[in-house]
């Protein structure tokens, strides 16, 4: 399975020293997404809690969603940008590794719901 071709932007910044490039680039690169990624996923908190009617500080279900929904994004990525379904549409083909992500996690969740369930 070939792998997507890496450039500017494709592969992820790693924080080390070694990725990090002349001038230490790479760590900026880094750091800028972690920034970007923590305020995206702030928000998304702030929109749930809000559509649950609930304080997103001091509510722990508001943030376990929008965290829960970061790390499948985060996974299917991962899979992406490893080749899997790998074929000429190039991003277009992003949405089935997250659609298969979304699926393993609401899968998890729904058998774990009816385990707990079925115990009581």
């Amino acid at each position: 399975m070939a792998r997507r071709p890496r450039g500017p932007g494709l592969a992820p910044a790693a924080p080390d020293a070694a990725a990090a490039g002349a001038g230490g680039r790479g760590a900026r690169l880094f750091a800028a997404y972690a920034r970007i990624r923590v305020d995206a996923q702030e928000e998304s908190v702030g929109i749930l809690a809000g559509r649950l009617g609930t304080d997103g500080l001091r509510d722990p279900r508001p943030a376990v969603v929008a965290d829960a929904a970061a790390g499948v994004l985060t996974a299917a990525l991962r899979l992406w940008a490893r080749g899997a379904g790998d074929d000429a549409r190039g991003a277009a083909d992003l949405a089935a590794p997250v659609e298969r992500a979304y699926d393993a996690l609401t899968g998890e969740a729904a058998d774990a719901a009816a385990q707990r369930t079925a115990a009581q």
